[in-house]
């Protein structure tokens, strides 16, 4: 596992810069709104900001299709290297850019077309770097023993991306101009993501695809001979992805708007979600290599819908230990599901097949269950004034995962070899 270790050192560093951006937009989503989308109606800017971000996830499935058709192409290396390289420019450019008070509308302008990039090139980031990593430890004897304790080990860098991130906010927060401090954390994530082009560069191809013999890639030949493995994952990405649109942008945002409480407090309280999804991760990860997925994904299910009304009831009291119960509780549900999925989703897919199947239908999934939840949660709270709306949105997603579950049948990590998943397939289970 040693000789595995740069690899994964190579995938966790564009898996943290992914997030980092993430959080970062997150955190200064209303300093974006004023700066970008100046209104003499705050919400109206606050929602333009949010459409910002939300151009990001609408282009993500196409970066999952670019990617993905290169990776099963081409190779998992070069698709990984220059998504890596597509994600730092923007970033640098999002930094370095005028104002609307500067250049008008053309810097609202920008600003979308630049979040459109980073969503291309992150569609084809977080599920390729896990899938790189699994094929290179594939030939490890303690990997074959313990794969999801090592994706908990990946899933660590989500973590911390959003630690460094915060930690940023609340630098230039505390001991900058905001007006333009904000801009000093884009610039150095760009610096870390160029840092992290060259040593990917470095790597070498994953022994399973310097198997494949003339690989023909076709997305409609994916969904046509695996229609329920992109099902499950659909629907798997669009749960993981709504938990982490909970966290972050949204809860940011719910608290300082809706619950009046003090941007840099909201970025502590998440500093303390985020730690416990770091410890969690690797826990639940460990624990998945010793109970059938299946089972386990229909427990983590369950937890989620008794959990999420905790969640919400918790906020409302907006009293530091309810709060700081509430991102604990947020860190648990996050860790179940992140610190686990794709070692369920690696046996879905064979190899030919594996990155576009994934990756595409992880990113749509999360486009059609969170890519809009920001945008649209603020609005319907904003017109109907109930704080619990969020709450309904979620346990759809999670119903919508156990459909998907009990619909795949039987599927469990004893499906070893992608020709029997195959068969199964065409048996209709």
């Amino acid at each position: 596992m040693k000789k595995h270790t740069h690899i994964l050192i190579a995938s966790m560093i564009g898996n943290a810069l992914e997030c980092y951006d993430f959080v970062l937009y997150g955190i200064f989503i209303s300093i974006f709104a004023k700066t970008f989308f100046p209104s003499n109606d705050p919400f109206i800017s606050l929602l333009y900001s949010f459409s910002a971000f939300t151009a990001g996830s609408v282009t993500r499935p196409i970066g999952a299709f670019i990617f993905g058709w290169v990776g099963d192409k081409y190779g998992r290396k070069p698709a990984l290297t220059y998504s890596m390289l597509l994600g730092s420019i923007p970033m640098l450019l999002i930094g370095l850019m005028p104002s609307y008070e500067t250049i008008g509308i053309f810097a609202s302008f920008f600003l979308v077309f630049l979040r459109m990039i980073q969503g291309i090139s992150f569609g084809g980031e977080h599920n390729g770097a896990i899938i790189f990593t699994l094929e290179h430890t594939a030939s490890s004897s303690e990997a074959k023993k313990a794969p999801g304790l090592i994706i908990g080990i990946f899933s660590i860098s989500t973590g911390i991306g959003r630690v460094v991130a915060t930690c940023m906010g609340i630098y230039v927060l505390c001991f900058t101009d905001i007006s333009w401090g904000w801009r000093i954390p884009f610039i150095l994530g760009a610096l870390v993501g160029f840092v992290g082009f060259y040593i990917r560069f470095k790597t070498t191809e994953t022994p399973e695809f310097q198997e494949i013999k003339n690989p023909q890639v076709s997305l409609f030949k994916t969904f046509r001979q695996y229609p329920k493995s992109c099902f499950l994952t659909m629907s798997l990405g669009g749960l993981c992805a709504i938990n982490s649109f909970i966290s972050h942008p949204f809860l940011s945002m719910y608290l300082t708007q809706y619950l009046g409480i003090p941007l840099i407090d909201t970025m502590l309280y998440s500093l303390f979600g985020t730690f416990i999804f770091m410890i969690t991760c690797p826990l639940f990860g460990y624990l998945s290599d010793h109970i059938e997925k299946r089972t386990y994904f229909i427990i983590a299910a369950v937890c989620f819908l008794i959990s999420i009304f905790f969640i919400f009831k918790l906020l409302e009291n907006k009293t530091t230990l309810s709060i700081i119960i509430a991102q604990a509780f947020l860190g648990l549900v996050n860790g179940s599901i992140a610190g686990v999925q794709h070692v369920f989703m690696q046996k879905l897919f064979p190899a030919t097949h594996r990155y576009i199947g994934i990756a595409v239908n992880w990113n749509f999934g999360a486009l059609l269950c969170a890519g809009l939840f920001p945008l649209g949660m603020t609005f319907l709270i904003e017109k109907t004034g109930n704080l619990e709306i969020p709450i309904l949105f979620y346990v759809l997603c999670v119903i919508l995962f156990m459909i998907a579950l009990i619909n795949l049948g039987p599927v469990t990590n004893q499906l070893k070899k992608c020709d029997d998943f195959r068969d199964h397939h065409r048996k209709g289970f």
